[in-house]
C-alpha cells in the first residue's frame, strides 16, 4: 500500500499505525553463532561514532576489537581513538577479517570501495549504511566477494533508541545475519525487509525524526507567536514529544487508540485535529513520505550512473 492510499484513514496517527504495520512481523532475533568477535568500520562519522558507544556500552566487544578509518581526517581518528580506545587508524591493511560497515557518505562509496577493496573482499560480509546505494551497484562495483546486506538507521541510534532495518542478498548465512542485528541492536530495534521496500523506509524512518522535529518546530512557533514566551514554549513542546514517544514505548495501544484517549468530544483537542484536517494534514503528510521516497530512488539511479561512468572510463584509459 503506497502512503497516497491512507489519506483517508482516521487521523494522523492512524496514518502512521498503519504503514508502520506493512513490516510488522518482521522483528528479528540475536543467535548464539551470531557473537561478533570484531568489527571494520570505513567511515568515522556520527553513525560509526554511534555505533562504537552503542557496542561498548551493550558490552558487545571490546574497545580495542573495534577498527575504525576514514579518507583523511587524522584528528577525527585520534578522538575516536582516545575517548573509546577503539583502533582507529588510516592504514587498514592490518584490520581482521570481519563484518565490515561502510559508513560514509553517497559522493565518497566509490573512492571508499576502490580505496579499501583489499580490505572489503575478504571480509565475510560487507554492510553498506549509506542511503540510496542498492546492493546491486555494490555488487557491480565489488565483483563476487565479499556477500553484501544493507542498512537504514536513523540518527536516534546516538541514543540506543534507533529503528534499524536490513536486507540481505540471497544467501547470506543466518549466523552473519544475527551478526549485523547483533551490531544493530546494540543502538535500538531491528527489522529484516526486502532491499525493494528500502526506499520506502529511507522515507518513513531514515528520515522521520526529522520529520518529528519539524512538528516541534512547528508547535514553539505557533505558542510564541500567541504570546507564550518562547523558552518556555520550546520546553513545554519538547517534554510533550518525549512524553508521547514514552507512552508509545510503554504502553500496548495503537496510536489511534491514544489519541482518542485524548480527544473529548467538543474538546480542544478535537478542534485542533480538525484545524489540521481542513488543511488538509494528512495529505501533506502523505506528500512528503513519497518525496522522500521518489528522492531515495532518485539517489539509487544517479550512484548506478555514476559507477557505469566510471568504469566506462576505466576502460577507454586502458584500451
Amino acid at each position: 500500500m503506497h502512503p497516497s492510499a491512507l489519506l483517508g484513514s482516521e487521523g494522523f496517527f492512524a496514518f502512521l499505525e498503519d504503514l508502520t504495520l506493512r513490516f510488522a512481523g518482521g522483528r528479528t532475533k540475536m543467535t548464539e553463532t551470531g557473537r561478533l568477535t570484531a568489527l571494520n568500520l570505513i567511515g568515522a562519522g556520527a553513525l560509526s561514532e554511534a555505533l562504537i558507544m552503542g557496542i561498548l556500552e551493550a558490552d558487545v566487544l571490546p574497545p580495542e576489537a573495534i577498527y575504525v578509518t576514514n579518507r583523511s581526517d587524522d584528528e577525527r581518528l585520534l578522538d575516536l581513538s582516545r575517548r573509546f580506545g577503539v583502533q582507529a587508524v588510516r592504514d587498514a591493511s592490518r584490520f581482521p577479517s570481519a563484518l565490515t560497515v561502510l559508513a560514509v557518505k553517497p559522493k565518497d562509496v566509490s573512492e571508499a570501495l576502490y580505496h579499501h577493496r583489499p580490505l572489503i573482499v575478504r571480509a565475510p560480509l560487507l554492510l553498506s549504511a549509506v542511503a540510496g546505494v542498492p546492493m546491486r551497484a555494490l555488487r557491480s562495483a565489488l565483483g563476487v566477494k565479499p556477500p553484501l546486506a544493507r542498512a537504514m538507521t536513523n540518527t536516534s541510534a546516538v541514543v540506543r533508541a534507533a529503528v534499524t532495518v536490513v536486507a540481505y542478498e540471497d544467501g547470506v548465512p543466518e549466523n552473519l545475519r544475527a551478526q549485523v542485528e547483533a551490531l544493530f541492536s546494540a543502538v535500538g530495534s531491528v527489522e529484516r525487509i526486502p532491499e525493494e521496500a528500502m526506499d520506502l523506509v529511507t522515507a518513513l524512518s531514515g528520515s522521520g525524526p526529522a520529520y518529528v522535529y519539524y512538528l516541534l518546530e512547528a508547535l514553539t512557533a505557533a505558542a510564541a507567536a500567541l504570546g507564550m514566551s518562547y523558552d518556555l514554549a520550546a520546553r513545554l513542546a519538547r517534554q510533550t514529544v518525549i512524553g508521547a514517544g514514552c507512552m508509545l514505548a510503554a504502553r500496548p495501544e495503537t496510536p489511534e487508540s491514544l489519541r482518542l484517549k485524548i480527544m473529548s468530544p467538543g474538546g480542544t483537542t478535537e478542534a485542533a485535529l480538525a484545524a489540521l484536517d481542513a488543511g488538509d494534514f494528512r495529505a501533506l503528510v502523505a506528500r512528503a513520505v513519497e518525496a522522500a521516497e521518489r528522492r531515495s530512488k532518485a539517489l539509487a539511479e544517479q550512484f548506478d550512473a555514476s559507477l557505469k561512468h566510471a568504469a566506462h572510463g576505466k576502460n577507454a584509459s586502458n584500451p
